[in-house]
Parts: C-alpha cells; structure tokens; sequence
C-alpha cells in the first residue's frame, strides 16, 4: 500500500521512506530468508490498494509476488462508518463519490482507511497461514519457531509482536485466516467507532496499563489494532502478544501475554535508528548503544546484500530511482553494515 507523501526533513537523510525503494528492498530480504527455509512453502503477497501503479504491480510481481488489490469501496467503507459516529472531520463530505485524496480528506483520516486495509489478509483463506509483516519489518531466519508454536497452539487463532501500549501490535502477526473473521472486520468498518465504545459498541473495557479510564485511546485503536484486537481478542477470544514486561499487566478479555524474547521480527518502526540513515550509529549527536548497534548491524548486513544481489533494471524499476538506489541508498546500507 502506498500511504500519502511525507515531506523529509532536512536534518534526516532517509533512503526508504513507505515507497517503491523500501519496499523493494523488504521483498528481496525475505526472498533472500525465504530461500533457506524448507519447513513450510511460502508464497509472498502484496496487499495493495488503487494507488499502486500498473508499472509497479509489475515490478514487484518481477520479484516473486502475488498482488492483491483491495479496492476503494472498502476505504469508503471505513469512512462511512466513521462519518456515522460523527466527530472525525467528515461531516460535510460525500464518502461515496468524493475522491480519496488529501484535498478532500485529512491525512489522518486516509492514512486510517489504508492502514485498516491490513485485514484484507483475513480473506485469503487458500492459505493455512498468514504471517504478515509492515514493509519496515524485518522477519529474522529463526521465525519459523513462532509458526511451529503458533501451529501447535491450536486454540490460539491471532499471534502479535511484542506491544507497548496497545493489546495487540499490528507490524506483525500470525493468523489463520477465515471468512468469519473477515466479515467481523467489514462489520465494524461500516458500524463505525469512537474512542468512547471502540468498536461495535463493546464500551470501557481497557486495563490501566493501557486507558486509564478504560476508554480504546491507545495507538491504532481507531484503524488496524484496535480492529485486530476486536476480532481475534473480543470476538474469538484467542489472541496471544508477546511482552518483554508481565509486570502488573491486568487481564483483558480474550488475550494472553507471553514473556518472551524471541527474536522472530526486527520491527524497526519507531527507533530513532535505521539502517538506510546516513548516520545510524550516531542519532542527533547520541552514540548508539552497544545492543541497539548489534541488532541494527545484524539487519544492515543482509539488507544490504539482498539489495545488493537485485538486478533493479530487470525487474522494470523506473530508472531515475534506480540510479537513486545505486548511488545513495546501497552505499548507505553498506556503510552501515560495515561500520555499527
């Protein structure tokens, strides 16, 4: 999925922000862990929406993927259902015809609509399983560890990473994908939610350590977690996070938590350091610490050789980027593979 444009700012040189460069780099990654598994047969599926061009279905098909198209009536949709409760800066707005663009919307609104399209995974009911990761998350070599315990846990229907502040974090997770939970999911979209009730009306059900009053503030309450934790936490009652801290965590309907350092995903959302900055060892004038340095070195060096090995003209990469790539991005990941 393409999220609308970010400006950069200056003082932050980033190679692969949520365009064609990261995800190009993310797809040949896994190609490149993929290849060495032989437990499970994997297919890579990219879920998109209407924004994605035909040139650049073509490229990541290029590299080995299915595409998927998750098409707008399901955006409108989700901001009908918004516009429904009222109070998301939608009054005025014909959700039906009114073009989906930040002329007519707010940025926050569209990024909600894109980011909640992630449970269009639930439909994909050919498969057995559905591991699914943001393009800025690394899956490491050993996450077949976390599909063996998922498939030997049988009442456990919805796997998450590690999470903060939220039930569940929607980076990524494992499920086994049915129809029943794909309607769940377009009947909350076109119900509506508000931060009061969450969603479906279920009320103030959330522990301290997550709403001090029990209301659904938390991140992404109102998009992709909140509408996974409805599902396979409220409704199915059969979720499981993994927390690095069970301490004083309250009970909440429907999921376990699970202390375990894992190490299946490197989930690099929301760490000041990432292997594609010019400087990633040294943020904002700070050393980096000796462990946070380890973990980025060990995703540097194979993202680094898995763009690296990419024939980017094969695949149909449009060529200004690609000398982008070329020049600035890969001399950067190397960089840093060499030196954090």
């Amino acid at each position: 999925m393409n999220l609308p444009k970010k400006k950069i700012l200056s003082e932050l040189f980033l190679c692969f922000l949520l365009n064609d460069a990261q995800m190009i780099s993310n797809v040949a990654y896994h190609k490149n862990v993929l290849a060495g598994l032989q437990k499970y047969a994997y297919d890579m599926v990219l879920l998109h929406d209407e924004t994605v061009t035909a040139s650049q279905l073509k490229m990541f098909q290029n590299l080995g993927m299915r595409t998927y198209l998750l098409g707008d009536d399901i955006k409108r949709l989700y901001l009908s259902g918004l516009q429904k409760v009222g109070g998301w800066e939608m009054d005025d707005i014909d959700v039906e015809t009114t073009p989906l663009d930040d002329e007519h919307f707010s940025r926050r609104n569209l990024k909600r609509a894109y980011l909640q399209l992630k449970l269009g995974a639930t439909t994909l009911t050919e498969y057995d399983f559905i591991v699914f990761s943001d393009f800025d998350a690394y899956l490491s070599e050993n996450f077949e560890k976390e599909l063996d315990w998922f498939q030997a846990h049988t009442e456990i229907k919805f796997v998450s990473s590690r999470t903060g502040k939220s039930p569940i974090n929607a980076g990524h997770w494992i499920i086994e994908p049915s129809l029943k939970a794909a309607k769940i999911w377009l009947d909350d979209i076109s119900t509506g939610f508000t931060y009061e009730s969450g969603w479906n009306k279920v009320g103030k059900v959330m522990p301290s350590h997550i709403s001090k009053d029990g209301s659904w503030k938390f991140t992404g309450a109102e998009m992709d977690q909140g509408l996974l934790y409805h599902i396979y936490g409220w409704e199915f009652r059969a979720a499981l996070s993994w927390r690095t801290n069970l301490d004083n965590l309250e009970p909440l309907r429907g999921i376990q938590y699970s202390n375990a350092e894992n190490g299946f995903v490197t989930h690099i959302q929301g760490q000041s350091a990432k292997p594609w900055f010019k400087n990633a060892c040294a943020v904002k004038g700070k050393s980096m610490s000796k462990s946070r340095g380890h973990k980025l070195n060990n995703l540097a060096k194979p993202l680094y050789t898995a763009v690296a090995e990419t024939d980017l003209a094969s695949i149909g990469l449009d060529p200004t980027l690609q000398a982008f790539m070329n020049s600035e991005c890969t001399p950067i990941l190397k960089r840093n593979a060499q030196t954090c």
